[in-house]
């Protein structure tokens, strides 16, 4: 049976949890997806939830050659229909996501059926793909993955984090700039346009620097 709207359940702001950007929010879901019933399926048996592995990518070629192929397979993620899933991701690929109950809340808990990517999901997957490089399997160890840079002399393949200062421990999202203030990332919705290139915002929000891996 298709869920309806409960006005009363819809919560507007922003949740404190990685990855997760504000919005309207009924259930721990988007609005828009519980007004469409954007119900989560089921995984199969053996199905890989959390953090997976797979093969390196290749770790020759110049840093510019580096940081393309980085871009490359992040990018390549773009519009092959991953929900957003909290945990989901890793070296192999698109995974189903963990149950995650921020403040003790069951309702939140739908990732564990959910397969795609959350952030550090995607950008883990990228650099290990494209360069051959363990960034580490969450933001804290991703934050301290390279050298610090300034915000303001962004370059393509720098680590851009959500954050309160200098704190790798204080991250909640990391995204991956391409150039041009454009960024690639994995962050709701949670209906197959997880993984979207968009424009970089929300500067008094970021951590002190970003991160230079290559």
């Amino acid at each position: 049976m298709p869920l309806k709207r409960r006005t009363k359940l819809i919560v507007a702001g922003s949740l404190a949890m990685t990855c997760w950007l504000g919005g309207a929010v009924a259930f721990g879901m988007h609005l828009a997806e519980v007004e469409r019933g954007n119900v989560p399926a089921a995984p199969g048996v053996g199905a890989v939830h959390g953090r997976n592995d797979g093969p390196a990518g290749p770790a020759t070629g110049t840093r510019e050659e580096k940081i393309a192929r980085v871009l490359d397979v992040a990018k390549s993620q773009v519009g092959k229909g991953h929900d957003y899933a909290w945990g989901s991701g890793g070296k192999g690929g698109p995974s189903y996501g963990v149950h995650h109950h921020p403040d003790g809340d069951p309702a939140r808990g739908d990732d564990h059926d959910r397969r795609g990517f959350d952030c550090s999901g995607l950008t883990l997957y990228a650099f290990w793909k494209g360069a051959g490089i363990d960034i580490g399997a969450s933001t804290v160890p991703q934050y301290v993955a390279g050298r610090k840079v300034s915000p303001d002399e962004l370059r393509p393949g720098d680590l851009v984090f959500w954050g309160d200062g200098d704190q790798a421990e204080s991250t909640t999202h990391v995204v991956l700039y391409l150039g041009g203030n454009t960024i690639v990332e994995a962050a709701p919705p949670r209906d197959g346009r997880s993984v979207h290139i968009r424009e970089l915002y929300g500067k008094d929000e970021w951590t002190t620097h970003a991160v230079r891996v290559i």
